[in-house]
């Protein structure tokens, strides 16, 4: 796992686990202060690619996966689920807009991309480390809406059969997408899914 800042991770003292397990094991001190959601900004990996300083967790490189420098899947399903038996609603930040240009779909797929009329990758504002998503894409669509659905689930089924997972996102930056029809496409099918969230 390579630091964001090699100086500053040379700097820092080491904690005893990742920062995903340290919040775990103070949940109890966070609820006393009268918490009941935790928010996180974009826990995803951070991109490499044309990185603006020590890198932008709104740059991520693969949806379905936690920053190695914050912890692990495990670190994160650990803490999901022993927010959920503390009373704690869980929402993850997440950028429907873009990504970052080292994203795991970048080579994979890269129809899922808006392209200036030369070719070159699209993105919005000056925020030159992201590629802009393609909505227009059917296949883009499809692949948006699992993300969604891998997080709302992803701690497998609760007592009553239900998706675990999860409670909610922050869509960052969700008017900028090129064509905003998705969410009406996919708000039903998440909402039918998850109704008791």
């Amino acid at each position: 796992r390579e630091p964001r800042n090699a100086i500053e991770a040379a700097q820092e003292k080491k904690l005893g686990a990742s920062p995903l397990a340290y919040v775990t094991r103070n949940l109890g001190v966070i609820k006393k202060l009268g918490a009941n959601v935790l928010y996180f900004m974009p826990p995803y990996p951070i991109g490499h690619a044309f990185r603006k300083g020590i890198g932008s967790p709104y740059s991520s490189r693969d949806f379905k996966a936690i920053e190695p420098e914050y912890g692990t899947l495990q670190d994160m399903k650990k803490l999901v689920s022993r927010a959920h038996q503390l009373g704690f609603k869980v929402i993850f930040d997440i950028t429907p807009n873009h990504t970052s240009r080292d994203h795991v779909w970048f080579k994979s797929h890269p129809e899922f991309y808006v392209k200036r009329d030369n070719g070159e990758i699209f993105y919005d504002c000056d925020w030159s480390d992201t590629a802009k998503l393609d909505y227009t894409q059917p296949a883009l669509r499809a692949e948006m809406l699992k993300v969604y659905q891998y997080w709302l689930g992803f701690l497998g089924r609760n007592a009553r059969g239900e998706p675990d997972g999860i409670d909610g996102f922050r869509l960052d930056m969700a008017h900028f997408i090129n064509d905003k029809s998705f969410w009406n496409d996919a708000m039903p099918v998440l909402r039918a899914q998850h109704a008791g969230r």
